[in-house]
């Protein structure tokens, strides 16, 4: 009874924190009641079941939103990262008896930000079902991913309910510790939020939802307006959603970009051959298009994934979509001094913010500000801090504007150009945790004081 309470707490918390209630707060807390049930010394079987419960709640917004869309997928996540997570506390638990004092407080966050690295790094959506997303709101709380990347922020996260755990459980040196740790990080991500920025730049993010049975009929036009209405108010760059503007209806775009002198990038559905692009026109250069990396299958299984960037030049560049949800792509693309990211998207209505902050997230890790809009979902203008300048919402019919004067990132972090190191050094250290958590010895484990005793 206790194990289910303990499931259903902690299930319930990451089903808020992570889904579209977007209660980010819930994230700091919600391994606590899972972790207490490992340390208060439950049966492994107990463990692990909590654990695949507590996945499967935390994953049920994923079928709200998609549908069957992603079954499968979502059904693989849900029972593969319960196993992690069993693992993870199994291993923190058995750590508490090996590790020296307050270090055993960095078990589970190391372990756990491993198994989330290594399910970033095989699965089909990247690093999608990042933990530290949540945070999006929280802009001084994501500000070491300009150093570690998101997984840095996920075991910030972890580090917190750790902390919190053992201190329930009578461990106050190792709670203290990862207290301190976690408000020092914080407290510098609200120094780099203080820091100077260049000068702003003009820029929208236009999506147009046409009047019920008008369909794409007009769609050029209807956006070679908006663009000179945008430019009028002073936008030097707009960007367009996902394949809303079919490729043989560019002609209106291509004026109203030459004739205001703006950077459009276009989302187009080009038919034969199918591809999903995105079109630039830029002042004083030849149109070009980028196709789409990352696709989202199976409807996306008709077209065929691009291989090159989107560098426009000018410390700009494109990409689509779900190519934002992959952490290496876009690092390989940043080191090319990237401070301004262009993206047309196309989310599912109710993921809107969800997805939104993934981007945002790649943003922080790379230094450049963010210009994006999503067919069904929302268009967001943030800075390279991850700050949010603008939004507005793509859903009714008529025209959603996102504008905003957003400063140009600084460019390439120290994530850029130093990559996943801190995730790979968790993965070393949990393999070492794993290696001496499990090892016999003939020496009994030390005995724990307190609340901790077992």
């Amino acid at each position: 009874m206790i194990a289910f309470a303990c499931a259903l707490l902690s299930g319930m918390m990451y089903y808020f924190a992570y889904g579209i209630a977007n209660a980010w707060l819930l994230a700091w807390i919600a391994p606590v009641p899972l972790l207490w049930l490992a340390y208060r010394g439950a049966p492994r079987g107990q463990v692990l079941a909590a654990s695949l419960f507590t996945a499967a709640m935390g994953t049920v917004y994923i079928f709200q939103v998609y549908g069957t869309y992603v079954l499968v997928d979502g059904i693989a996540m849900a029972a593969g990262s319960g196993l992690l997570l069993g693992l993870a506390l199994l291993l923190a638990r058995r750590a508490r008896s090996v590790l020296p004092g307050p270090a055993v407080v960095f078990a589970f966050p190391v372990l756990w930000t491993a198994f989330e690295f290594a399910e970033g790094w095989v699965s089909p959506h990247g690093a999608w079902g990042a933990l530290g997303y949540t945070q999006a709101d929280w802009p001084a709380a994501i500000q070491v991913a300009s150093v570690t990347g998101v997984y840095g922020v996920t075991f910030l996260l972890c580090l917190c309910a750790n902390a919190v755990a053992l201190a329930l459980r009578g461990e106050r040196a190792a709670g203290a510790v990862g207290a301190a740790l976690a408000v020092a990080v914080i407290g510098a991500g609200y120094a780099r939020l203080a820091a100077p920025q260049s000068a702003p730049l003009r820029v929208a993010a236009v999506g147009i939802v046409p009047a019920p049975g008008v369909g794409r009929a007009g769609a050029g036009e209807r956006y070679g307006a908006a663009i000179r209405s945008a430019a009028g108010q002073g936008a030097k760059v707009v960007v367009t959603p996902e394949t809303d503007i079919a490729s043989d209806a560019l002609a209106p775009v291509r004026t109203a970009a030459a004739e205001t002198g703006t950077l459009v990038v276009a989302g187009t559905l080009n038919r034969s051959p199918q591809r999903n692009m995105a079109v630039v026109f830029a002042p004083g250069k030849p149109a070009f298009a980028y196709d789409k990396r990352h696709l989202l299958l199976p409807g996306e299984a008709v077209f065929t994934p691009g291989t090159k960037p989107g560098l426009i030049g000018d410390g700009m560049a494109t990409a689509i979509c779900k190519d934002l949800d992959f952490p290496r792509t876009i690092r390989a693309d940043a080191e090319n001094g990237i401070r301004l990211m262009i993206v047309p998207a196309n989310d599912f209505t109710l993921d809107g913010w969800m997805h939104a902050r993934q981007a945002i997230m790649r943003g922080v890790e790379n230094g450049f500000a963010m210009l994006r809009v999503a067919a069904h979902g929302l268009a967001t203008v943030s800075d390279d801090r991850g700050r949010v300048l603008a939004r507005a919402e793509v859903g009714q019919p008529g025209v959603a504007v996102a504008s905003a004067d957003v400063p140009l990132g600084t460019g390439p972090t120290w994530y850029t150009r130093h990559g996943d190191w801190f995730a790979w050094l968790c993965v070393a250290l949990a393999s070492g945790t794993a290696a001496l958590s499990w090892r016999r010895t003939t020496s009994p484990a030390p005995i724990r004081t307190g609340c901790a005793t077992r």
